[in-house]
């Protein structure tokens, strides 16, 4: 599949200085001792690495942008807030949080957390985040990925996002006094996929999509909470909008799923007006209600037994247990199993190590094999139909499943990509737009508003869905210095505006050829003032 692309010019200019690596460590010789003062000394575009150690008070990064903050390890290298707020605050800013354990936020008032952003684009991957009054929030339009973390024993929500998008992913949310994952104020677009969310003291998931967005719920074990899956709207029911599917929702106290509409608050608490009953009919397919068989929960263990094999985190090594829990090979067979070990079974298990390393292995009701045999896809000692089968349902995926192209000029590259070619109606478009700095000087970018790139969906040359997209609500310019690249991540829930900005008239986008189309300047079709315009045709199918 060939994409059109149209370059158009790039604006040249000299930056002060290219990407830098900072190195802290609290008592041993590095270039500041502090992460604040490293923070304060970074430029955009720079790296920060912490050594082990524990880090006291409050980390803030305000209108920075790509600030990377890479911890040694969540088990080693701690920030302690000393309840003095948030601990870590993104404020219109973007970059990375990786690698820390991030602890002892304030108390009061209620809304202070963890981890804080603000009209940020931020990924937070693999973090410890405990013991603070709410876990991670993503608010006013913030945006970014919530990635390999464990977010567990908080005094209040563990995730909460407030006009703010987001793909939750692989998370142990756990044991936390309020709700795993809180979305509220029409937050998206929303994706969460291969989470375990249990134990905690309110709804496992709370949804509140807005009439034009599609929310994907995916691959989750939700159990032993308050609620599973609640989801509230207003004046009437939007299960509708919920893309719900293989998901274990098992055992939670009052209902797995709850279905809350009418005129009360929006809070999740109904009112005498107020409908509220299971969902009626259960959403999606693939959705299961057992015990998925952890192996230690007391203890934060939350791998799934496996006779064939499961990941020990004490010993660092391969166990082998009695009994192999349901949710290994249940999520959807459509997603990729990512990096699950053989015997894997060809299809991903539910919960957070589902499509990890360290996902339970499959158990086909003996020994396991001691030769692999080739094409033996699911791992059960022999080639047959099944096998075939799941060779068939990922047919030409892998390497060449996403639909991109390139373009160079004037030493920069422009990148443009989508998960893949053909879509299913519902389904949401992920797009990703980059640019990259080839050269061994410095490019400036200026802007003449907050948008950086803009994305359109076309069809027939019809503009179907506009979507702007800036680092922040501030910057209106950013450096890339010599060989960094920028990037930008936008999801389409397949909703045709009909040229206008008025939700009211929105319908769903049918089948058909479409264009997406990124102006990297957010002006007009005008050559002369877009640093360039790029294109990139889709399917959809019913």
């Amino acid at each position: 599949m060939k994409a059109v692309f149209i370059a158009l010019a790039f604006l040249l200019t000299a930056a002060p200085c290219a990407a830098r690596t900072l190195h802290v460590d609290d008592d041993g010789p590095a270039d500041f001792n502090t992460i604040q003062a490293a923070i304060n000394w970074a430029n955009e575009e720079d790296v920060i690495v912490v050594a082990p150690g524990t880090y006291y008070g409050q980390v803030r990064i305000d209108e920075r942008q790509n600030i990377r903050l890479l911890g040694s390890g969540p088990e080693t290298t701690i920030i302690d807030g000393q309840e003095q707020g948030h601990v870590v605050i993104f404020n219109v800013a973007s970059g990375l949080l990786r690698g820390f354990k991030i602890t002892n936020g304030g108390k009061k008032p209620g809304y202070l957390g963890g981890i804080f952003t603000s009209q940020s684009d931020v990924d937070v991957i693999n973090n410890i985040v405990s013991g603070n009054n709410k876990g991670i929030i993503f608010s006013s339009n913030s945006s970014g990925a919530i990635s390999c973390n464990k977010v567990v024993n908080n005094a209040d929500d563990a995730i909460t996002l407030i006009s703010s998008s987001a793909t939750i992913s692989n998370n142990v949310i756990v044991r936390n006094d309020g709700m795993g994952i809180d979305t509220s104020s029409k937050s998206t677009p929303l994706t969460i996929v291969n989470n375990t969310i249990a134990d905690n003291q309110s709804q496992g998931i709370e949804l509140d999509p807005s009439a034009d967005s599609k929310v994907m719920v995916r691959n989750n074990i939700i159990c032993n909470n308050l609620y599973g899956i609640h989801i509230w709207g207003e004046p009437e029911s939007v299960i509708a909008l919920c893309n719900i599917s293989y998901n274990n929702c098992w055992s939670n106290q009052r209902a797995d799923y709850l279905n809350s509409y009418g005129t009360g608050s929006g809070d999740g608490i109904a009112t005498a007006s107020d409908a509220s009953q299971p969902f009626d009919p259960l959403p999606g397919i693939g959705e299961i209600s057992v015990s998925p068989l952890f192996s230690d929960p007391n203890n934060n263990d939350y791998h799934l037994k496996s006779q064939t094999g499961r990941w020990d985190p004490n010993s660092n090594s391969w166990i082998q247990d009695d009994i192999t829990s349901p949710c290994i090979d249940a999520g959807d067979p459509a997603t990729p199993i990512g990096y699950e070990t053989f015997s894997n079974g060809g299809i991903i298990n539910m919960g957070a190590y589902g499509g990890t390393a360290e996902a339970s292995k499959s158990y086909f009701g003996k020994p396991t094999c001691e030769t692999i045999v080739s094409g033996d896809i699911n791992g059960d000692c022999t080639v047959d139909l099944k096998d075939f089968a799941i060779l068939c349902s990922h047919w030409l995926q892998g390497a060449s499943a996403t639909n991109a192209g390139t373009f160079i000029k004037n030493q920069m590259e422009c990148y443009l990509q989508t998960d893949k070619y053909t879509y299913h109606t519902g389904e949401i478009v992920q797009i990703l737009f980059s640019v990259k700095n080839l050269s061994s000087k410095p490019m400036d970018f200026t802007f003449p508003t907050s948008c950086q790139a803009s994305f359109d969906i076309m069809r027939d040359e019809e503009l179907v869905w506009y979507y702007p997209k800036g680092a922040n609500f501030a910057i209106t310019h950013f450096s890339l210095p010599p060989g960094m690249a920028k990037q930008w991540k936008v999801g389409w829930n397949m909703i045709d505006e009909n040229d206008t900005y008025e939700t009211s008239d929105d319908t769903a986008a049918g089948p058909g050829l479409y264009e997406i189309v990124v102006r990297f300047g957010c002006t007009f079709y005008d050559p002369a003032i877009n640093y360039a315009i790029i294109t990139l045709p889709i399917e959809i199918v019913p």
